[in-house]
């Protein structure tokens, strides 16, 4: 990606279809992103992305994201949220925060620094915390890279609380309980891991917002978006076929869940995904086969090339679409120790307690 690059309407429809397939069923629902495209649009202002390599070591930035339930946000989220925890996380730490750092990818956690980069006229980078959308604090790779976490602020247009602590997964659970205990409305606008440009270099996966724009343009392909998609990112068919059967309870800021598809045809094999806001494993209705964990991506798509996550499933049960389930391998970076040991936990909150489960790592 050329540094900086000033992102066309275009560029942020075709971020949004990959963002929204690289979440691995999570990291927000495609109509936020399309408020989010909409109230960008609104300003009149652009949104500029620049590389990683190119903050300079003593510069400022933090992590602008919306935390929460998807299901909550499908139904409404409030624009100026974010903007709001990040004008008190820059009155907390006493100083103007010059570049906005996605958390995650996602349709909703993609799009946030990008409207606050067009409220604010800051840039942001073409990185984040993680290579598809993750359920836990504790999850991002600036975490792993031990950057320190510090304030933590959520906030919408009624209310702004901010806590500190250096432990990501103390900071998460505290997060949850506002989100879930009636403070705020299962969602809420964030902003933390204020950081220097050192750090945001230690910490950030390059190149996701690069790799968001070249997914979206895949997804367009004419003649078959699926294996244009499959082969850009080395990854693997699990299944196609329609969704079957959805489950998902909401509370504590999760989307808990599964949606199993059945294969096309009358061989009846079908594939079921278990999330916790973001899908985490894969099994088998044919055999005790676990066929893929997380940190590997889980990704959800129409086989004629329109992205979605675990809030838009049920529209494609009701429409029997034919969908495809893609594996995705994750990145180096998402296969440390400590990133792994994360995942583990999470998978055990979910009942699995095998091993990981995860494809060749990329080269």
């Amino acid at each position: 990606m050329p540094d900086p690059l000033t992102l066309s309407s275009d560029d942020l429809e075709s971020i949004l279809q990959g963002a929204c397939f690289l979440g691995s069923g999570g990291g927000g629902p495609l109509d936020l992103g399309r408020q989010f495209i909409d109230d960008i649009a609104k300003t009149g202002n652009p949104v500029r992305v620049v590389d990683v390599a190119s903050v300079p070591a003593d510069a400022t930035g933090a992590i602008a994201a919306g935390v929460g339930s998807p299901t909550a946000a499908a139904s409404g989220f409030p624009s100026d949220a974010p903007g709001v925890a990040w004008k008190e996380l820059e009155r907390i730490v006493g100083h103007s925060l010059g570049y906005l750092v996605p958390a995650e990818i996602g349709a909703g956690n993609t799009f946030i620094p990008f409207l606050l980069s067009a409220q604010t006229r800051l840039p942001v980078i073409d990185g984040a915390g993680a290579d598809r959308a993750v359920p836990a604090l504790q999850l991002c790779t600036y975490a792993a890279a031990g950057v320190p976490l510090g304030t933590v602020v959520l906030g919408n247009s009624d209310l702004v609380l901010s806590f500190a602590t250096q432990d990501p997964a103390v900071a998460d659970g505290a997060m949850r309980a506002l989100l879930g205990g009636g403070v705020f409305d299962e969602d809420a606008g964030s902003a933390l891991w204020a950081m220097d440009g050192q750090q945001i270099g230690a910490g950030a996966i390059r190149g996701t917002t690069s790799r968001a724009l070249q997914v979206g343009k895949l997804l367009k392909d004419p003649t078959d978006p699926v294996q244009a998609v499959v082969s850009y990112l080395g990854g693997s068919v699990l299944i196609r076929g329609t969704i079957t059967e959805i489950g998902e309870v909401t509370g504590g800021g999760f989307d808990t869940g599964h949606v199993t598809i059945t294969a096309s045809g009358s061989g009846g094999d079908s594939v079921t995904v278990v999330n916790v806001n973001e899908n985490l494993i894969a099994y088998s209705g044919q055999s005790a086969t676990v066929l893929a964990t997380a940190p590997d991506l889980l990704c959800f798509m129409t086989t004629d090339g329109q992205a979605f996550s675990n809030a838009e499933a049920q529209t494609y049960a009701d429409s029997k679409a034919e969908v495809a389930l893609i594996l995705v391998p994750s990145s180096p970076q998402m296969r440390s120790d400590y990133l792994l040991d994360g995942f583990e936990a999470v998978l055990r909150s979910v009942g699995y307690y095998g091993p990981l489960q995860l494809m060749p790592a990329p080269a």
